[in-house]
């Protein structure tokens, strides 16, 4: 319907609200640059529900190493996707997304394990 609606073919009836409510749908769903289906993980929409059910089970699992680990990558594999889903339409090289991801689940790895530690 917003390709009809940029061209000014509207079917028949359709209100405003109804081509508003048409490209929230669109917006949230396409990426605004490349055009394509984002992948539904990965989108804002679900960064929060995603967040909220990941940070739940790393407060429940903190105790034993094997959890942190586990709950820390799931954690940062979560961001590292959504990210992704949601970069520029620029293309990006295995490299330039391999080291950071690393790098930041390195981290987090060993910050919640010397937290817990200390704990």
């Amino acid at each position: 319907m917003n390709d009809n609606v940029r061209e000014s073919r509207a079917p028949y009836g359709t209100t405003v609200d109804d081509m508003w409510l048409a490209k929230r749908r669109y917006s949230s769903a396409f990426h605004p640059d490349t055009g394509e289906l984002m992948f539904l993980p990965g989108r804002m929409a679900f960064q929060v529900p995603g967040n909220m059910v990941i940070t739940g089970l790393m407060m429940t699992f903190h105790q034993a190493p094997s959890a942190v680990i586990f709950w820390q990558w799931m954690n940062q594999s979560f961001n590292a996707g959504v990210n992704y889903t949601n970069r520029s339409g620029e293309a990006v090289s295995f490299r330039q997304l391999f080291i950071p991801y690393i790098c930041a689940t390195g981290g987090a790895v060993s910050s919640a394990l010397a937290m817990n530690r200390m704990a």
